[in-house]
């Protein structure tokens, strides 16, 4: 079977909230469907001692721990290179000297990557990024971000152009193949460049997941991408502040299901790992 992945980016939006409840529930759903998957986490976080306890617990779980910048800054493509190897450098002394194993992957907030961080990623040896996303759907994202006034991320509009299976990167413009070591390994992208990732899906209820499953069934190798928060209770755990999170209100033994149905699809047509296996494939 081709390989496929899971990713949760463990954002900084709520607190404790996010190690003591919803990480939890994660790692029972990943063990109930026998999936190794790879958490994102931001560096700073480790000051919370909930953190560290969680994060060791997934690792020891035998999950991925990989590096989701210092304090998931806002338009991280757009901050100085001295300001980027920081985040990125920071981060992952912090991450390997709390779990004892060095980082060997990255992703961007918001998806927001340049040449420059992934070139700074290749000097400090890491073995992959994660932050394009090839899906035609991404400049469109740009533009409404843009609409409604918010900082629009997502990296450059080129990125559309980029392949849809892990490869190897230019040095000076990440949507092409090229000479880099390290491996670009392109997230939630389907067959006809046709986005999926669980925020939309939760919002939009359990009848997304069955549309989405042709296009995933044929992606190369494709990366569900979910977010920590998705499984917080939102009536019992989360603050009321995010609540323009679509879908955060939905009940959590719904939210529940629709996790269960994803992995059991992903492991109906998929060998289902961590986003360094994906990587090593390339």
């Amino acid at each position: 079977m081709k390989p496929a992945a899971v990713s949760i980016d463990l954002d900084p939006c709520a607190g404790d909230a996010l190690y003591e409840r919803a990480l939890p529930r994660w790692l029972e759903r990943l063990e109930a469907a026998g999936i190794s998957a790879t958490f994102f986490c931001v560096g700073s976080e480790l000051a919370r001692p909930t953190a560290r306890f969680a994060l060791r617990a997934a690792f020891a779980a035998g999950h991925e721990i990989a590096n989701h910048t210092l304090d998931h800054p806002v338009r991280f493509a757009s901050l100085e290179a001295a300001a980027q190897r920081l985040q990125i450098a920071e981060s992952g002394a912090r991450l390997s000297d709390a779990l004892g194993v060095k980082m060997l992957g990255f992703r961007a907030p918001a998806w927001d990557i340049d040449a420059r961080a992934l070139r700074v990623l290749d000097e400090l040896d890491y073995a992959y990024d994660s932050s394009v996303c090839s899906a035609w759907a991404m400049p469109c994202l740009r533009l409404l971000a843009r609409a409604v006034g918010r900082a629009p991320g997502f990296g450059d509009a080129r990125f559309a152009l980029a392949p849809a299976a892990p490869y190897h990167p230019s040095a000076n413009a990440p949507w092409r193949r090229g000479g880099l070591r390290l491996v670009e390994v392109p997230t939630s992208v389907g067959a006809g460049g046709v986005m999926f990732w669980f925020s939309p899906v939760l919002a939009a209820g359990f009848q997304a997941i069955p549309a989405l499953e042709p296009f995933i069934k044929a992606a190369p190798a494709p990366q569900w991408l979910f977010h920590g928060i998705d499984l917080l209770d939102f009536e019992r755990d989360a603050d009321p502040a995010l609540a323009w999170r679509h879908g955060l209100r939905r009940p959590i033994a719904d939210k529940l299901a629709m996790v269960d149905a994803i992995f059991k699809q992903l492991r109906r047509w998929f060998t289902v790992g961590t986003v360094a296996a994906l990587a090593a494939n390339a």
